[in-house]
């Protein structure tokens, strides 16, 4: 973490071409937190991983 705080008003401070989030982002993320952050449809989640071995370690 740089030891200043970042913005994206193009001066010092800011990186160049950073993928800021908009304030309407920031706003539909702040609502899905205030809910209790809702998980989202089942339906379209991918299938869990499964591993051999049971362990990541496992090779």
């Amino acid at each position: 973490m740089p030891p200043f705080n970042l913005d994206n008003s193009g001066g010092c401070n800011t990186y160049v071409g950073a993928p800021w989030l908009s304030e309407a982002d920031i706003a539909t993320l702040t609502t899905w937190a205030q809910a209790g952050a809702p998980a989202g449809e089942i339906a379209g989640r991918p299938s869990r991983a499964r591993l051999s071995g049971g362990s990541i370690a496992s090779t």
